[in-house]
């Protein structure tokens, strides 16, 4: 039989073993999670250099980077601050809210109230668009993207702020002619596009190419 002494020396050399076992798979994560936060670190510090330079595209790209890898509210508003300075009051609007959002779960009331002051200033800046739908019967599996991203038809009817810019609206269905309108939203605009009636494909006939798409310019936006 082991001793008590001998017992206890087996005891600790594999408890010993066991805290060696638990390091060797904590220490890479924990080594990952700081090499992030310097990258994270590095990608703030070069977006601040170049906000300071009045290079706001950059700037802003390394921002985003910088919250991507290691979220945080001042990153947020540092973000929501070169989105409004490069003249993107949609992405701003959107960043402040968020960040106001986080301020709220963290009770941190002055980062809050400077977030809304930002959203207030915001709203009636940023550009918007509205896409209605029209009096004409809409085929069942209408399709919508704008800018070549889907449109959820949840949106239909809500005016949707979106960065200043010109963007293709394509309205879509199978068996249907397909309908592209081209609009410029610009800074302060509220735009609104009706959904046109889309004229079904004759039997046989092939479905019309690029050049033969119904195209709109402007014409079913209005400055409100």
């Amino acid at each position: 039989m082991l001793s008590s002494r001998r017992k206890g020396r087996l005891g600790r050399s594999a408890s010993a073993a066991l805290v060696l076992c638990t390091l060797a798979f904590v220490a890479p994560s924990a080594s990952a999670q700081s090499a992030q936060s310097q990258a994270a670190e590095a990608l703030f510090r070069q977006a601040k250099a170049l906000l300071d330079k009045g290079e706001f595209a950059a700037a802003c790209e390394k921002f985003a980077a910088s919250q991507e890898l290691e979220p945080g509210l001042g990153t947020l508003l540092y973000l929501g601050d070169c989105y409004e300075r490069a003249g993107r009051f949609a992405s701003a609007l959107s960043t402040f809210r968020e960040a106001a959002e986080l301020a709220k779960l963290r009770d941190d009331a002055a980062r809050l109230r400077l977030a809304e002051i930002r959203v207030s200033a915001l709203v009636p800046r940023a550009p918007t668009l509205e896409i209605r739908r029209g009096p004409a019967a809409q085929p069942v599996d209408l399709q919508i993207t704008v800018g070549g991203a889907p449109f959820p038809r949840g949106d239909l009817g809500r005016a949707q702020p979106r960065d200043a810019g010109k963007y293709e609206i394509r309205f879509s269905a199978p068996g249907h002619e397909s309908f592209v309108s081209h609009i410029e939203l610009k800074n302060a605009d509220a735009v609104v596009v009706t959904v046109p009636r889309l004229v079904p494909i004759a039997a046989g006939r092939a479905a019309p190419g690029r050049s033969e798409e119904h195209t709109s310019e402007l014409q079913s936006q209005f400055h409100l």
